[in-house]
């Protein structure tokens, strides 16, 4: 099965396992079948498309037999109008599984459905950045101002390659959702993770996922986070920061005036970067992984401006591997501090 179906993007065991069911009728089609997406499609539309061997007529009629996009269409009552406004976007969005994983996630957790149409009309009218961007939800989010010229940065995806690996960011709809399931199912899983019911809040404005491939095939996600927190020592004679998060749910209104104003000039920006997740990732290659990602990590920093303080955890093999880069105010040829703890 892997050499037959190698070229389809993203195949799983159980579409695979359709498509062997199925290769009889569908013989001619799977040789041009492109992702995970299209091939779900075709297997379920076998009595349409059997003995078909012009991919291109199965592919125009994606928006009337695709039963997931039917389903979502119906779920959000995206009017015929909309449809053929956005018809190029829509399919794009279908051939990526959206209307597969979408449909899904909306199936097991309907109480976002509200926030779910939103999003996906937003990625439909190719306005998803926009509604991920608004205004200055991000500022709101932080609640703590931010420069024009960071916010733009922030909203800029780098990559960083080395080799056999390339990391870069996300901050698209289907990679963020996406995020649970690749390269691994973990709790956020849009299909039957534990916390799937929190995987929204990955869209927020200071959120992004990055991923690291390696040869070409994801093998790391993790998600980084742009906050605040205050930094002090850990001893005295310690040269390691130590970092607390704020508080954003602290009731503040029982502080008086002169205290809120002592925490907000203590606190500053900080880029996290939360534990990320291997699959398939060779022990000889997780050492060159985590430093491109550290890489990666620091670059950020420096484009956003040396106020801020990026800080991260991996876990790699069960070892943790703290690490606080220090951007302070900096004289003409000075390098950054940087301090690394492993525990």
């Amino acid at each position: 099965m892997q050499r037959t179906f190698s070229h389809i993007k993203g195949l799983d065991n159980i579409v695979g396992m359709r498509l062997l069911e199925h290769y009889e009728q569908m013989q001619y089609l799977i040789g041009d079948i492109e992702t995970v997406a299209e091939a779900r499609y075709i297997c379920k539309n076998t009595g349409f498309f059997q003995g078909e061997k012009d991919i291109q007529i199965v592919r125009e009629q994606i928006l009337d037999k695709n039963e997931d996009w039917k389903k979502l269409k119906e779920a959000f009552g995206f009017s015929e109008e909309f449809i053929r406004d956005n018809e190029a976007r829509i399919k794009e969005f279908i051939y990526k599984d959206g209307a597969y994983i979408m449909g899904t996630y909306l199936r097991n957790v309907p109480e976002k459905k509200e926030a779910l149409r939103r999003l996906v009309y937003a990625e439909l009218m190719g306005r998803f950045r926009e509604l991920k961007y608004f205004r200055d939800d991000l500022a709101v989010e932080l609640d703590y101002p931010i420069l024009d010229s960071s916010r733009n940065r922030w909203m800029e995806n780098i990559q960083e390659k080395s080799d056999r690996l390339h990391v870069w960011e996300e901050d698209g709809l289907l990679p963020v959702m996406q995020m649970g399931q690749v390269p691994e199912a973990t709790c956020l899983s849009y299909v039957d993770g534990v916390y799937k019911q929190c995987l929204l809040a990955c869209h927020d404005a200071n959120k992004k996922v990055i991923y690291l491939s390696l040869d070409g095939k994801i093998v790391l996600r993790a998600a980084i986070r742009l906050t605040k927190g205050i930094y002090g020592s850990i001893k005295k004679d310690s040269s390691l920061p130590k970092l607390e998060f704020a508080d954003l749910s602290a009731p503040v209104f029982r502080q008086d005036e002169k205290q809120k104003e002592e925490v907000k000039q203590k606190e500053e920006l900080i880029l996290f970067l939360e534990t990320a997740y291997m699959s398939k990732l060779p022990q000889d290659m997780a050492g060159p992984a985590i430093e491109l990602i550290l890489r990666l990590m620091k670059k950020k920093a420096r484009l956003m401006g040396y106020g801020l303080r990026p800080a991260c955890f991996i876990r790699n093999g069960g070892q943790r591997i703290w690490c606080v880069w220090e951007y302070p105010c900096l004289s003409p040829g000075q390098k950054p501090v940087s301090s690394i703890l492993t525990a």
